[in-house]
């Protein structure tokens, strides 16, 4: 896997004619780029957003599903795979642990390939 910086080389090698180009532009790409991949790798506070809000949902007889499953950050600094679940409109839950409902912080999407 590439760091950070190896992909922000390749994308400045890859788009841009660097002796066409002044170095205030290089540089302005290169800070964009960076950014775009900080902002993909972000974890997201629940307090702001879950994930049933903003990915695909799937029902199955009197449940609801995430299709996707996601990367969770516990209080108690632990990571874990789930997904949520609601069952006949009585609230979503993180699947898994029972603990999970009361201690998740922050999570992200998994781009699977």
């Amino acid at each position: 896997m590439k760091t950070i910086k190896e992909a922000v080389d390749k994308y400045i090698k890859d788009n841009f004619y660097i002796g066409a180009i002044e170095p205030d532009n290089v540089t302005q790409a290169r800070k964009v780029f960076k950014a775009g991949v900080e902002f993909a790798q972000r974890w997201i506070d629940v307090k702001d957003e879950l994930p049933e809000t903003t990915m695909e949902t799937i029902k199955s007889g009197n449940y609801i599903y995430t299709v996707s499953p996601v990367l969770i950050k516990t209080s108690n600094g632990r990571f874990a795979i789930t997904k949520r679940k609601m069952f006949m409109d009585h609230g979503w839950y993180w699947m898994g642990s029972s603990s999970f409902n009361e201690s998740v912080e922050y999570w992200r999407p998994i781009e699977l390939k």
